[in-house]
């Protein structure tokens, strides 16, 4: 998912403008497609939805981290507590 963020952040001017296509239904073929590419477009025109994907591609990295600590095949729990107060401060110190 981190990547997916990554590049649907790199590409967002360039989705931007395949969503405003006024012919996308026509290529599609269908209406169905053209209020779905209207809705995307949309999405992507709230300011508060690139500024989510920012976020995400900001504390995914941290997140995904801290989801294998608690994945791991090791028998680790005596290092969970502390590893994730350093993470979760981490993350807060980050975000301020």
């Amino acid at each position: 998912m981190e990547q997916t963020i990554s590049r649907v952040l790199e590409q967002w001017n360039a989705l931007s403008m395949f969503f405003s296509n006024n012919d996308l239904g026509d290529v599609a073929g269908d209406k169905s497609s053209r209020d779905k590419a209207a809705k995307i477009l949309s999405y992507m025109m709230e300011p508060l939805t690139k500024a989510y994907f920012h976020f995400l591609a900001f504390i995914l990295n941290k997140i995904n981290c801290l989801n294998l600590e608690f994945q791991s095949s090791d028998t680790c729990i005596h290092e969970l507590l502390s590893s994730s107060r350093a993470n979760m401060k981490s993350i807060m110190k980050s975000s301020v």
